[in-house]
């Protein structure tokens, strides 16, 4: 297949193109190009209306993997009309496409677009009730995205490297705080369920092998809190934890709110794929460190 992956450049974007350039043909859609770039690339802004449909009449996909986004939950409430556009009407764009040409749509969703109150993981039919704007631009997303009838849709939590140049990623800010022995504040009451990146780009070419349509989560196998997750990598890393500090999200100001439970039961796609369950914690940090660029 030809595929094009938006936000090839970014922290997923890497990783999927290592899951699908060796059986496809794959094109990388970011803003600008990185020098070690060895597949078909084109550049654009997804903040101008019609930079990526033109794109997608250049290039013709077969499918389209969608993992770009404002993913800044503090800059999407200071910038709504910013994070509507990147978030949610280039989705119309690219629908526009597959329905008049046929291809195939993997958008990539969030954990957020949920209150948190729930107890346990979250499943696809809980309703949902987004806090903050980028939990509502993804979830309209969505609704997009599944009006077209060969298209899937992953709800996730993902950690990864950062590409050059890039913002320090939530996993790294923990690994550097870690060994750097500067202070680590993490959430005890903000539970989720994260995959790393490499692991989550093979369940997406799985899925696509599989030619799952719908929606699924794909969080990881485990339910873990933020600072339970600190507590992980250091012991892969095998690093102290005295530095690490837990406190309750109330106690720490943020300019969105956040859930406190995103934790996801993602069984519908373990049974989809035949695999059991999504890794755990501990399968995700080693897939993470093994790949930590040297």
């Amino acid at each position: 297949m030809k595929i094009l992956i938006t936000g090839a450049s970014g922290m997923l974007g890497t990783a999927l193109i290592a899951a699908f350039e060796g059986e496809h043909a794959c094109t990388g859609f970011s803003r600008a190009r990185p020098g070690h770039a060895a597949i078909d690339w084109r550049t654009g802004d997804l903040s101008v209306s019609g930079e990526l449909a033109s794109v997608l009449n250049e290039v013709r996909p077969d499918l389209i993997v969608h993992a770009a986004a404002m993913t800044n939950v503090d800059a999407c409430e200071r910038n709504p009309a910013l994070a509507q556009r990147v978030n949610c009407d280039v989705l119309g764009e690219i629908v526009e496409y597959c329905q008049l040409s046929g291809s195939r749509l993997v958008h990539i969703s969030t954990d957020s677009v949920f209150d948190g109150q729930k107890q346990t993981p979250y499943n696809e039919n809980d309703p949902v009730a987004p806090l903050n704007v980028y939990a509502r631009t993804k979830l309209a997303a969505e609704s997009l995205a599944l009006q077209h009838p060969d298209a899937i849709v992953l709800r996730t939590n993902i950690f990864g490297w950062r590409p050059p140049g890039g913002d320090v990623s939530f996993g790294e800010w923990v690994l550097r705080s870690l060994r750097e022995g500067t202070p680590l504040t993490m959430f005890h009451d903000v539970m989720y369920s994260p995959i790393a990146t490499p692991l989550f780009a093979g369940v997406v070419a799985q899925c696509v092998k599989a030619g799952l349509t719908g929606l699924y989560h794909a969080g990881g196998g485990e339910t873990l809190s933020k600072y339970q997750f600190a507590l992980k990598v250091a012991e892969a890393y095998g690093l102290p934890t005295n530095n690490v500090l837990s406190i309750s999200v109330v106690d720490k100001p943020l300019a969105a709110l956040r859930p406190r439970n995103m934790a996801l039961d993602s069984s519908k796609l373990a049974a989809a794929l035949s695999i059991g369950s999504l890794p755990d914690v501990a399968a995700s940090i080693d897939a993470w460190k093994a790949t930590e660029p040297r």
